[in-house]
């Protein structure tokens, strides 16, 4: 950012890539490409504070107004969960996408963020309301926003 750079600006910075010296994937091209995703609107995204605190609007976003759905696999769901979130592992969406109601929006994450984004761009494919939790369980767990989200560990 010292170059007066947006980040929607990293997307589209060469860095001249040769493996000796830097990654086909770089971190700095691939902050952009979130960057721009974000600002043009190709994904929608809800923060985990904005259930622990109010939003610019004036109030808390409530999780009674969103369906949970965890893309994780079974296991990471054992050891740990957002209450009252209904898991439908990533490589099974396709298949039972009957089990998710259209209803309500629909709040997708996963651990870290990336299953979670790719359930979303699933969800919204096919008509779905949804968002993505940005920074998945762990922006919950990590974060203590226990108040707002209330994360189930495996005791």
């Amino acid at each position: 950012m010292t170059a007066g750079m947006t980040g929607g600006d990293l997307e589209h910075l060469e860095l001249a890539y040769a493996p000796p010296f830097g990654s086909a994937k770089y971190a700095v091209n691939l902050a952009g490409f979130v960057a721009g995703n974000v600002l043009r609107g190709g994904v929608e995204i809800v923060h985990a504070v904005d259930f622990a605190f109010e939003t610019s609007r004036g109030r808390r976003k409530s999780l009674a107004d969103y369906f949970l759905f965890d893309v994780r696999s079974p296991k990471e769901f054992e050891n740990g969960h957002l209450d009252g979130a209904v898991n439908i592992p990533f490589g099974e969406l396709r298949k039972r996408l009957g089990k998710v109601p259209k209803g309500k929006p629909i709040i997708s994450y996963g651990q870290v963020g990336y299953r979670g984004y790719l359930g979303y761009r699933i969800l919204k494919q096919v008509g779905y309301d949804a968002v993505n939790l940005n920074g998945g369980y762990r922006a919950v767990f990590e974060g203590r926003f226990d108040d707002g989200l209330k994360p189930l560990m495996k005791r």
